[in-house]
């Protein structure tokens, strides 16, 4: 959410408009929506943090990301599976 945040206020500041938008006003965040940072350190290690703390690293940090990957690209190809889990967020 916060890619299309940022595209959305890029596309609005350089007046371009993109195809898939019908508006060219900048878009702030959902002020309740957390800041949630998951980071790729290899294949078998990351951190997951939020504004403020870390929650998880190593292995347990690398297993998230994939999930995280894992589902939402599912969700991209329109697979039942990926879609209902990304439901609640998008």
């Amino acid at each position: 959410e916060r890619a299309a945040v940022a595209v959305a206020n890029i596309e609005a500041a350089e007046d371009i408009a993109s195809p898939l938008s019908f508006a060219q006003s900048r878009r702030e965040m959902e002020p309740n929506q957390p800041f949630l940072c998951c980071t790729s350190l290899g294949p078998h290690d990351g951190m997951f943090s939020t504004q403020s703390e870390l929650l998880a690293t190593g292995t347990l940090a690398a297993i998230q990301k994939q999930m995280i990957e894992t589902t939402k690209m599912s969700a991209l190809k329109g697979e039942i599976t990926g879609s209902m889990m990304w439901y609640p967020i998008h």
